[in-house]
């Protein structure tokens, strides 16, 4: 049977048909060969596409993968069931490593990953395992397990040390810093993303520089200097454009659209993530479609178009709920509720507000708590509560300061109006006795006060 899904016709047996024919190949004893010859040919195709997917060939190597999904699961199989296999193995779930991530087959990457650990006959000191525990750890981060992230990453930062593998050692750098951003610790993080750019730039690395000035934007942006972040974000898009990396570049838009929103450059921001957005949904990216969703939600937010905001953000949600991205999935839970509350739907918002909030400390991400304990001060402002609105406010307040972040630019506007309102209400006395008490506020009080609000 025919089809086009690589691009070239592909021929698919009836599986009554494939049975027969491994029983041929029994009674003949040339089953092992076979399987051999099948292994080898697709760790084989997997490393060849895996390069070919930080280039121009992007979209033809994820279809010619998705293909062979089966058959790659199957040749990794053979890996596992091969004594000697495991640098097979490692070689062949690495080259997924980046399939995985951008196609959404993430759990499916993690159970892979883990069963591979497992089999190891001992401490692998090779380039190829480096490189699967360094997209191990990636997955584990981006479903929120960052103590097996951390495992993963930092034992591929050791064997690359000890094989003296400078680009590898870059890349594990970026890869354990981010966990550190993701656990909102920007200055931790900070210091290997700088150390990964020197390394990028004595190699010639220029994917690996633009990577770099990547994620320290992201860095300025959550410390709060935006026009800096955006500079950053902007040199690195230039790189990823020079070189023709369609995914790097969707990744370069999405954070100079979403920073040109939070300068007032909307003309900008709407341009940037559009053109994002139609990158990745050609290319099959479901996380990227749903993270550039977020951002076009939060500029039709800002724009007072709260029904687009809603769509942006309700379709974002679904998608990262289907990866089971669980801080994309608190992230989208929270900013849908935001636009719930102004729509004055409370009813929809209390659970996702609760969602993201459980989520986010089970997580252990600190960092992303403000903004939800911004809305939960707007929420008792609203409702008269004016010293706990206050003091949730408070907290929010020093959070940021405790990670180093420069206050949110989104929805600025409304947090700097409770405020205003809430001191003219309190009186200017009283306001800073709350204020100054809500500094030294417990969280876990202060997040039981937010579930309780939530509760109908």
């Amino acid at each position: 049977e025919g089809g086009l899904e690589s691009g070239v016709p592909r021929y698919r047996m009836l599986e009554t048909i494939r049975a027969y024919a491994r029983e041929r190949l029994a009674e003949k004893d040339e089953g092992e060969e076979v399987r051999r010859r099948f292994r080898d040919y697709f760790v084989s195709l997997a490393e060849a596409q895996d390069r070919e997917l930080l280039g121009p060939g992007q979209g033809q190597a994820l279809s010619v993968l998705a293909a062979d999904h089966d058959n790659l699961r199957q040749a990794i199989e053979l890996c596992l069931a091969d004594d000697a296999g495991s640098d097979l193995a490692w070689r062949l779930a690495g080259s997924l490593g980046r399939y995985w991530y951008i196609r959404g087959h993430w759990s499916e990457g993690r159970a892979a990953f883990a069963r591979i650990r497992a089999a190891r006959s001992g401490t692998e000191t090779t380039g190829a395992a480096a490189n699967a525990l360094g997209w191990s750890g990636n997955l584990a981060k981006l479903q929120g397990d960052y103590a097996q992230a951390k495992r993963d990453l930092e034992e591929s930062l050791r064997i690359r040390r000890a094989i003296e593998d400078e680009a590898g050692v870059a890349s594990s750098l970026t890869n354990l810093a981010n966990v550190l951003k993701d656990q909102g610790r920007p200055r931790e993080a900070r210091a290997l993303y700088e150390e990964s750019l020197a390394l990028q730039r004595k190699l010639g690395n220029r994917a690996g520089v633009a990577l770099a000035l990547n994620c320290l934007g992201i860095v300025s942006y959550m410390e709060g200097d935006l026009h800096e972040a955006l500079r950053l974000q902007e040199e690195g898009l230039r790189i990823r454009r020079e070189i023709g990396d369609a995914a790097g570049i969707a990744a370069s838009l999405n954070n100079v659209g979403a920073l040109a929103e939070a300068v007032g450059e909307c003309d900008r921001a709407v341009a940037r993530l559009e053109e994002c957005l139609a990158i990745r949904r050609e290319m099959g990216d479901r996380w990227g479609v749903a993270a550039a969703l977020n951002n076009l939600g939060r500029l039709a937010e800002a724009r007072a178009d709260l029904e687009e905001a809603e769509r942006a953000f309700a379709e974002g949600l679904e998608t990262f709920r289907d990866l089971g991205d669980r801080r994309g999935i608190a992230t989208a839970a929270n900013n849908l509720a935001s636009v719930l509350l102004r729509l004055e739907r409370e009813q929809d918002a209390r659970p996702l507000l609760g969602e993201g909030l459980r989520i986010f400390r089970e997580l252990g991400d600190r960092a992303s708590l403000p903004s939800i304990l911004d809305l939960f001060g707007v929420r008792f402002f609203q409702t008269n509560s004016h010293e706990r609105a206050l003091r949730c406010l408070a907290v929010a307040s020093r959070l940021r300061k405790e990670h180093g972040l420069g206050p949110g630019p989104d929805r600025e506007g409304r947090i700097e109006q409770a405020m205003e309102s809430l001191r003219s209400s309190l009186g200017p006395e009283r306001f800073e006795e709350v204020w100054k008490e809500g500094l030294l506020q417990d969280l876990d009080e202060v997040a039981e006060w937010g579930a309780e609000a939530l509760r109908p």
